[in-house]
């Protein structure tokens, strides 16, 4: 019996290696392009009150399916960082919180700058005319996104919030008329 739970522990355990060494496979062969802005246009939004800034953001689109943003956050206030929630709004009304992976363990000291995303794995190709065409990214402007930091807690527990304006903001964009989205 004894034996019997060895070995059912010893399948286990390679089966979750092998698992994970496909999944950094996968995660290895994620390409992207920086989205044109004339056709993707990222923005900032201006929060001159948030002890956090963003800087050199820019709007990935995945070689294959998806995106992604790549920017970094710099610490402006005299307060350690702990936690922050980065969002991402579009003109369609839809978008997703970004929780950067880089503040995940650490804390951002007054002054430093760190980046949004410390996965080293992805790798920005340049966009190519067949890119350009396999991404449908010719013709008008299709999207506006709208970056912004929706809260921070900071070591001492407190806590900067703008929160109001984000969800302010997601229901301006949802309340906008698109008249090339399909009506239900």
């Amino acid at each position: 019996m004894r034996i019997r739970r060895i070995i059912l522990c010893l399948i286990f355990l390679s089966v979750c290696g092998a698992v994970a060494a496909q999944q950094r496979a996968q995660r290895e062969k994620q390409r992207y392009v920086v989205a044109p802005r004339e056709v993707y246009l990222l923005v900032s939004a201006s929060q001159p009150d948030c002890p956090l800034r963003i800087e050199e953001a820019k709007l990935l689109l995945n070689v294959d399916r998806g995106w992604g943003i790549s920017c970094r956050l710099h610490n402006q206030g005299s307060r350690p960082i702990r936690y922050v929630r980065l969002v991402a709004w579009t003109s369609y009304g839809t978008g997703s919180t970004l929780t950067p992976s880089s503040v995940g363990e650490k804390i951002i000291l007054p002054g430093q700058t760190v980046p949004c995303d410390e996965n080293d794995t992805d790798e920005i190709v340049p966009l190519t005319t067949e890119l350009r065409e396999k991404l449908k990214l010719q013709g008008p402007m299709k999207d506006v996104i709208t970056l912004m930091i929706e809260s921070i807690r900071f070591t001492d527990g407190t806590i900067y919030s703008d929160e109001e304006t984000s969800k302010a903001l997601l229901n301006y964009f949802q309340g906008l008329d698109h008249p090339n989205l399909p009506k239900e």
